[in-house]
């Protein structure tokens, strides 16, 4: 264990006090128990800490070992030194129950006899000693939480104003106020240069005042230094001319400049001027620091949100070039670079432009079968949606009444062929002429019944699909001659109505070609030409939508019906990728800009 010889760093004024306490009580306990040397150690995480020697360093050295066992045991302790008859004595301090110090002497005695009033006596005095500890510790405590509570109360007041200059202004004031300053400057980084903006209780100043022109050179010392000048100022540290010159200015007050940080840059600094009987030591100055970086970043929000929109557009810009082009955020560069890519692929790649419509299936021709003359329906084997063949039958009228009148008619011609006989056996012209056109008139009827007949079954005229009718539910009932019984579609001609946007029928020419996606096969999809531009007009969506019609170049067997819908793409042609798809964007702006010049 051996004993640290480097400076200190500052304390507050509790703990100075404190280190104060300790030095001056082991003075008093050497006195009293006529010791030759004396210590107080503290132990701070795996360091062992001086923090008071009596009367120097060397004499105190032979007592490390017992106090080093003192720490460890935590109890009181005495032996032998090296010099005969010369003892030390170590007693721990403990506070909630740790040991966080330990006090030893080295005294002169005869006996072990002897050391023990000596031992009682210091173990009395380190009871002390805790206590008065406990009190600065204590007092240190408070003074943390007081300026906790002062950072807290100076942030409120940033946040209360509502634009940068107020803000600005009550911040100095109360800073002046809590740490009794006689003025505090704010000032701001502009252009390279230093700008002050606010004094504290005052709302108003000169710009060629003397005083301002030094604040802003004592506010531009620190931030080109980037870092906290006082002065008076420690031998050994940063240049302090502006601050000597402010203060000389002054009547020799204490300065302090502290520069304000946003995004790793000084945009701000504060200056604090008091009585150079009050200076600023390093345990303020690091709070002022903190509430510096608070307030700091709240005005300076402040400030941009005060600035006009083309301010606050340039600083955007300059933010973001300097994350491009400055030093590290390699993110933004790499994200940049991306970007580039992209722009550079959009300029200059090209595909094809394809005009996507909704596309419906239908027949390219139909054909009616209708009722060839008054009747019942009978039969009817197949309705809408039937695949048949050619011959294959689709409805079966009544013939029984047909039937009938044929015998009927038959019958009667039986007759006027008997009766044709006989007068030509009687060779009676008269008679045979009336009943040659007699005969005549009913074998008429009978083909034109006959015909009936035959036209009662109707047959698919060619193979297809029933596209509409359904009879199965009308036996027996009656038809209407000329009336559509069914509509019969053929199955391998097929025509597709696109649905075109009326923005975009100017685009569509005879000629082109397309592919075709239906929803129901939507893993193939069926080439097609454009065939015919019609004057049709679809609403839909609140759109207008013309129809244009075109051609499937090949038909898969089976799977297809009329009435089928997809998405069909016409190619226009070759066009740049940036065209075809800002197209819509591009369209609409124009149209806004024209709407706002007519």
């Amino acid at each position: 264990m051996s004993i640290s010889t480097e400076t200190a760093p500052a304390i507050s004024a509790p703990a100075a006090a404190a280190a104060g306490t300790e030095q001056a009580w082991l003075e008093r306990q050497c006195r009293m128990l006529n010791a030759r040397a004396g210590l107080v150690v503290r132990h701070q995480g795996d360091a062992f800490l001086p923090v008071a020697l009596w009367p120097h360093q060397a004499a105190a050295e032979p007592m490390l070992e017992l106090v080093e066992r003192c720490f460890l045991e935590g109890a009181g302790l005495f032996g032998e030194l090296a010099e005969p008859g010369l003892f030390g004595m170590a007693y721990p301090l403990r506070r909630a129950d740790a040991v966080v110090a330990v006090a030893a002497v080295a005294v002169q005695a005869a006996s072990d006899v002897a050391l023990a009033p000596m031992l009682r006596q210091l173990e009395w005095g380190a009871a002390g000693l805790a206590l008065l500890l406990e009190r600065a510790a204590s007092a240190a405590e408070q003074e943390r939480a007081d300026r906790l509570a002062g950072s807290l109360e100076a942030l409120a007041e940033v946040l209360g104003h509502g634009d940068h200059q107020a803000a600005a202004l009550g911040f100095v004031t109360d800073l002046a106020n809590r740490t009794g300053a006689e003025r505090v400057s704010y000032g701001q980084v502009r252009g390279g240069r230093v700008r002050l903006l606010g004094l504290s209780h005052n709302a108003q100043f000169g710009r060629k005042m003397n005083l301002v022109r030094l604040v802003e050179a004592a506010m531009a010392e620190a931030t080109d230094q980037r870092a906290t000048l006082t002065w008076p100022s420690p031998p050994g540290g940063p240049i302090t001319l502006a601050q000597q010159a402010l203060a000389r200015e002054e009547g020799g007050q204490a300065v302090a400049s502290i520069p304000l940080y946003h995004e790793g840059r000084p945009f701000a600094a504060l200056v604090l001027e008091r009585t150079a009987t009050q200076p600023f030591d390093t345990t303020e100055l690091a709070w002022l620091e903190s509430l510096g970086s608070l307030a700091g970043a709240a005005l300076e929000e402040k400030r941009r949100n005060d600035a006009a929109l083309p301010v606050k557009a340039w600083a955007s810009l300059r933010g973001l070039l300097g994350r491009l082009f400055g030093p590290g955020h390699v993110e933004w560069k790499l994200g940049g670079l991306a970007l580039l890519a992209v722009v550079l692929f959009l300029a200059f790649a090209e595909g094809t432009y394809r005009l996507a419509a909704t596309a419906t299936l239908t027949s390219r021709s139909q054909q009616a079968i209708t009722a060839p003359y008054d009747g019942y329906v009978r039969a009817a084997p197949v309705r809408a949606g039937d695949r048949v063949p050619e011959g294959a039958l689709l409805v079966q009228l009544d013939d029984r009444d047909l039937l009938l009148e044929r015998l009927r008619l038959l019958g009667e011609l039986s007759r006027a062929e008997a009766q044709f006989q006989r007068a030509v056996a009687e060779r009676d012209r008269a008679k045979i002429n009336i009943l040659t056109a007699e005969r005549e008139q009913y074998q008429a009827q009978v083909a034109l019944v006959q015909q009936q007949l035959q036209r009662a079954r109707i047959l698919a005229p060619f193979p297809g699909l029933v596209a509409s009718g359904d009879l199965s539910q009308r036996l027996g009932s009656a038809v209407q001659k000329g009336e559509v019984l069914f509509a019969v579609a053929p199955t391998d001609e097929y025509r597709v109505d696109l649905q075109v946007r009326e923005s975009r029928i100017a685009d569509v020419q005879l000629g082109m070609r397309g592919t075709l996606f239906l929803s129901a096969r939507p893993d193939r999809g069926l080439p097609f030409t454009v065939h015919r531009l019609t004057p049709r007009v679809v609403a839909e969506d609140g759109r207008s939508h013309f129809v244009v019609e075109a051609l499937l170049g090949e038909t898969p067997d089976g799977g297809l019906q009329p009435g089928m819908q997809g998405i069909g793409k016409v190619e226009i042609g070759q066009a740049g990728l940036a065209s075809i798809w800002s197209r819509d964007l591009r369209e609409w702006l124009r149209l806004l800009v024209w709407s706002w010049w007519a």
